[in-house]
């Protein structure tokens, strides 16, 4: 892992490895950071905490929308279409966050 300044202007260079090469994609700007990528490995291994705990709040949320949708299915009662599509984004946030937290782990 590389340390903070120890590869020059780190504006043009990978926050996490040091590459010279950055991807506009995989770049964070915000008023409290700003980063600068290569790929999303770097991304997440770099922000692996952030990750994690935007995972483990969304994690009850499609829970309960998970448990909503199973009693609305055994109980026959009709589903609204908004609640479904509902159910498939917030499902959907929830496979991402724990891809890029698996990403960020990975050896």
């Amino acid at each position: 892992m590389s340390r903070k300044g120890e590869y020059g202007d780190t504006t043009q260079r990978c926050a996490f490895c040091g590459k010279p090469e950055v991807s506009w994609f995989w770049s964070i700007s915000s008023p409290l950071k700003n980063r600068h990528y290569c790929s999303l490995e770097c991304s997440a291994r770099d922000n692996q905490s952030v990750n994690l705990v935007c995972s483990f709040c969304v994690l009850p949320v499609s829970i309960l929308l998970s448990a909503g949708l199973v009693l609305a299915l055994i109980s026959w009662s009709e589903i609204d279409g908004v609640y479904l599509i509902t159910c498939g984004i917030v499902l959907l946030f929830q496979i991402l966050i724990f891809y890029t937290v698996y990403i960020g782990r990975r050896p």
